[in-house]
């Protein structure tokens, strides 16, 4: 008797240190694919401010909505890194149609704005050929946004023109700084996409 309860004492010990190493191996992938993607986010957002900033100091608002609608999808194409790795805008008061949220989303985006205090959401799904990661990081609205997003009496009649011309639908107005306008949404294949999580994770900035 005594050493049947040695060896399940042994067997529950064995047991206890295997989870416990599978729990260390889900925090250790989750880390390194939330550090791949706020790497991606940082990238993308800085480049497209770079643009939108070049754009507003050569020709005003009006010059930097075209950015928003023919550079933005080039810069998030040229950061989506790999076909299992991929950056968008999504919002659920959309400019473009294009960055309209689907429903799974929405309920993302919504908890977000319902609380200030969350500025990143990230989950796993199941796929035919493994498993998806997607991770959100919130966008807020600043001052500079308001040129083009704020109230509409406040916006430059010549922006409000260009709007209307370039987005018959727009819904993405009446917004004041630190307003919710959106996430950013990095979906990542795994494992598909762990050399490219890799390469980002370890290339020095």
């Amino acid at each position: 008797m005594r050493l049947l309860l040695i060896a399940l004492t042994i067997a529950l010990l064995m047991g206890c240190s295997t989870t416990e190493k599978k729990a260390d191996a889900v925090d250790e992938t989750e880390q390194l694919l939330i550090a791949a993607s706020q790497k991606v986010v940082g990238d993308f957002s800085s480049e497209l401010k770079q643009e939108l900033l070049g754009a507003l100091n050569e020709g005003g608002p009006a010059n930097a909505i075209a950015v928003c609608e023919t550079k933005a999808p080039l810069i998030a194409a040229a950061h989506s890194e790999s076909e299992f790795l991929s950056i968008n805008r999504i919002t659920d008061r959309n400019r473009n149609p294009k960055n309209l949220a689907d429903s799974t989303q929405m309920e993302v985006l919504t908890k977000m704005s319902l609380d200030s205090t969350i500025n990143e959401q990230h989950f796993w799904a199941d796929t035919e050929t493994g498993r998806k990661f997607s991770y959100y990081k919130a966008i807020r609205v600043n001052a500079l946004c308001l040129k083009c997003h704020g109230k509409t009496e406040d916006i430059d009649p010549s922006v409000r023109e260009e709007l209307v011309n370039s987005y018959p639908g727009d819904r993405a107005v009446e917004y004041e700084v630190g307003d919710f306008r959106g996430a950013f949404l990095v979906e990542i294949d795994w494992p598909q996409g762990e050399e490219i999580v890799q390469q980002l994770t370890t290339t020095e900035n």
